[in-house]
Order: structure tokens, then sequence, then C-alpha cells
């Protein structure tokens, strides 16, 4: 379990690294498109600034198709960890490139009071953008790369020590808050990958109590009236006799899923599978009026989609009554479950539908309980009860 929620995250944090990087990709091209018109702009006017605009133009539109393609790449589901330390290289190259143009022209006069905030945004931007993609080092990697292209700015354009201190501590500053936004986005991812793998093991609502109340999840058992519908696979032993154990599997996977996604669909909570059988209620750990009826109506479907495994049949057994739910163990080990002389009931009634060759029996307690028409059959013996017991089924498809 532990090697798989550590997988869990990582690819989870994969992923998320890989959709940041594609909407950093189109912010880029999104930018680049901008610069490309105005460059443009000067070139078609009269200014000296025109002149400076051929060189730049031409470089910052192959970047523009160089990064119209990674977004492109990226959008298909391409990725690379080596790109967060790659493309920050090539954004400070272009940045460095424009720079160089106007630097040969002779605008530093141009470059003094326009480019200088130009270069600190740049700067922040790579320090910001590290941390979307959650990894520590290209933070620092991209931060280190600002304050590098910075440094050597300022020292070109001879600008006092104090100004370019302070300049330089704004954009560690940024690389700090990048660091920390990726640790708390890590923490996050890996919560939410905890909730999703405990969502596996045990209903919602008990996965939002454990969240505001983990103590009284394990300590306060809640007795509820609900109703449990027992399911059992019949025929599945003799035919998994003849079939690798592989095939026995996937074809377990496919039935007792297709169950359990039904009781999930009608508002129950599958307790347990145990083996080819399950266990399910209606009405808990979150109480409900009409738990009978989602119970019935669960049942109905699951006939109908057993109508996909012709090689197999099900008994289905449903009563209500009072149940307690906690947790049962002690120590490392411990189960959320539903206990009670209920669960014991519908167990029994689904062992009698293999005697009354009924796929669905319905004790007479859930019928009172529920507005679902049934068919009114006969009164049987359950093991370990004196009193007889009425049993009901569904009625059969119009």
């Amino acid at each position: 379990m532990r090697a798989e929620l550590a997988a869990s995250i990582h690819d989870t944090l994969l992923q998320e690294a890989r959709r940041n990087e594609s909407a950093t990709a189109l912010v880029r091209v999104l930018v680049l498109v901008g610069l490309v018109g105005i460059e443009l702009w000067l070139l078609s006017g009269p200014s000296r600034l025109g002149a400076l605009a051929w060189p730049a133009a031409g470089l910052t539109a192959s970047y523009l198709v160089a990064s119209l393609a990674l977004w492109r790449w990226l959008r298909s589901g391409g990725f690379s960890r080596s790109l967060a330390f790659v493309l920050p290289v090539c954004d400070i190259a272009v940045a460095s490139g424009r720079l160089a143009f106007v630097f040969a022209l002779g605008a530093k006069h141009v470059a003094s009071t326009q480019e200088l905030a130009t270069v600190v945004g740049v700067a922040c931007l790579l320090a910001v953008t590290g941390a979307f993609r959650l990894q520590s080092r290209a933070v620092w990697w991209s931060t280190g790369l600002g304050v590098a292209f910075y440094a050597g700015f300022a020292g070109w354009l001879g600008l006092p020590m104090f100004h370019a201190s302070v300049h330089v501590l704004l954009i560690a500053g940024c690389g700090a808050a990048g660091v920390q936004f990726t640790r708390i986005l890590a923490r996050a991812v890996q919560q939410e990958v905890t909730r999703m793998t405990l969502r596996r093991l045990l209903p919602a609502s008990v996965v939002e109590a454990a969240d505001s109340d983990p103590l009284a999840l394990l300590t306060e058992p809640r007795s509820l009236e609900a109703t449990v519908v027992v399911t059992d696979l019949r025929g599945f032993t003799t035919w998994a006799e003849q079939r690798p154990p592989l095939e026995v599997l996937s074809l377990l996977n496919e039935v007792q899923g297709m169950l359990a996604a039904t009781v999930t669909a009608e508002g129950g909570m599958v307790d347990k599978f145990m083996g080819d059988g399950m266990l399910a209620v209606f009405g808990a750990p979150a109480a409900s009026v009409d738990h009978a009826d989602r119970a019935l109506a669960a049942v109905a479907r699951m006939l109908d989609g057993m109508a996909r495994f012709p090689e197999l049949q099900v008994g289905i057994g449903v009563h209500s009554g009072e149940i307690v739910v906690g947790c049962l163990g002690s120590g490392i080990r411990m189960e959320f479950t539903i206990l009670g002389d209920t669960v014991n009931t519908a167990s029994r009634i689904e062992a009698a539908t293999k005697t009354l060759q009924i796929p669905v029996l319905v004790s007479d307690t859930t019928r009172a309980r529920a507005r679902t028409p049934l068919i009114e059959l006969q009164e049987i013996e359950l093991r370990g009860r004196i009193e007889r017991l009425k049993v009901w089924t569904l009625p059969p498809p119009a």
C-alpha cells in the first residue's frame, strides 16, 4: 500500500507538472506574439528603433515557432523533467539575444531606461514559473539564472551596488516564495492522493468525517436503521475450476465492479467483498429515509447488469433493520464495517435463494419500508432463527 501510495503521488505530481508546463508554454507563446507585434510596429515607423527590430523580430519569431511546437507537444501528452532546466536557459538566451541587438546598435540610453525593468521582470518571472514545475531544484535553478541574467545586465550598465542588491533580493525573494509554494502544493497533492486511496476502502462520507473528527470515527460506533444487500455468484466456483487464475480474477473484477458501481450509483456503500460475494448497505453511514427503495432499485439494476455474464447467476438477499456502524479491531489493523443481526439475516436470506431457485429474496421488513412493488412468495425457515420469515421478490421486468 505504501509503495502504491508513493507511486500515485509521484504520478499525480508528474501530471500536474506537465499541465503547468503546458500552461507556462501557452503564456510564453502569447507573450512572444505580443513582442512580434510590437517589433512589426517598430519596423513600420520612421524611428531609429525600427532598425533594432529587424534582428530582434527574427529571433523572437523563431522562438515563437519553437514555443508553439513545444506547447502542442505538451498538449498531446509529451513531457520530460529536463524541460524544467532546459527551458529557463532558452528563455534567458533569447532575452539576452534581444538585449545584445540593442547594445550592438549603441542604444544604451534606451536599455538603461527601458530594459532594466524588463530584465528584473524576466528574472522574477523565471523564479515564479520555476514553482509551477513542482521541483525545488527547478525553482532555485530558474532563480539562479534570473539573478545571473540581472547581474550581467546591471554590471554592463554600471548600476550602483545598492540598487543592484535590492533588485537581487527581490528576485531571490520570488525564488524563496516559489520553493515554499512548491512544498505547499506537493503536500496538497499528497493529501488528495491519500483521500483518493481511502475512498477505495471507505465511503466518501466516512472519509469526510475522518477529516473533521478522526477520533469520533474510531471511538464512536453508531446505531442506524438501514437496508442490507448480500450478493453471491451462482456457478462461479464450477466455472473457475476450468479457467486459469488470471481469467478468473479478470471476470470477478468485472462482475464485482459492476455490482459495486450499481450500489454507489443508488447511494449505497459497499462494506466488503467476500470472494464472489458482496455485502452492501443503504442508509449508512449517512442515514436516509428511503434506504429500502434505494436498495431495491440497485438490486433491479444488478439483475440487468448480470445479463452481460450469461455464464453466471446471482443470488441476492435484502433485509432491513437496525445495524451498528463503526470500526472493528484495534492496534495496527482496523476495519470500518457494519454489524448486527440484520446483516446475518440478509446473508441467510441470500442463501435461501439457492434453495428456492429465485435470484432475489426480500424480507417482509424491507417490504414494509419500501414503496417499490413486490411479489409475495412464502414463509421460509432461516438457519439459526426460530420464527419463519415471509419473503418477497421483484416483479419481472416489463
